[in-house]
């Protein structure tokens, strides 16, 4: 399931989901040519198929949650996030990133390993171990 996280709704998600993944974009994320972007403003993508939307119908049971950093940036400070790690001043924008939310704590970042469809597999699958296929 993938939704919209507004700014101070992940108090929330915290305690009701627990487990979840959280993708935060720039704004300006069209203007580059990552393979992971954003489903919720995809009407604004120049592409023509949606990688999150691919792992989304996969693993209809796994929480996926988006924002644009721009918008959640109070959020992270208050998750202990370093917010200036993640700004790249020679494209003068935020670089993409997600969270992997286990038992309503930052539990790992796209940032310690690479924003990408492996990892982004690999935080699946710890989260769901029974998912992985036997």
């Amino acid at each position: 399931m993938i939704s919209v996280l507004n700014q101070g709704e992940y108090y929330t998600k915290l305690s009701e989901v627990k487990k979840f993944i959280w993708f935060i974009y720039p704004k300006r994320v069209f203007e580059t040519k990552v393979t992971l972007r954003p489903f919720f403003d995809k009407d604004k993508d120049r592409f023509k198929s949606n990688l999150l939307e691919e792992f989304d119908k996969t693993f209809p049971d796994v929480t996926f949650y988006e924002s644009y950093f721009e918008d959640v940036i109070d959020d992270l400070i208050d998750l202990g996030i370093d917010v200036e790690i993640y700004y790249d001043d020679k494209l003068k924008m935020f670089t993409p990133l997600f969270l992997k939310f286990n038992k309503g704590w930052v539990e790992d970042t796209s940032k310690n390993h690479c924003y990408c469809p492996q990892v982004l597999t690999k935080f699946i699958f710890d989260l769901h171990p029974e998912l992985i296929p036997t």
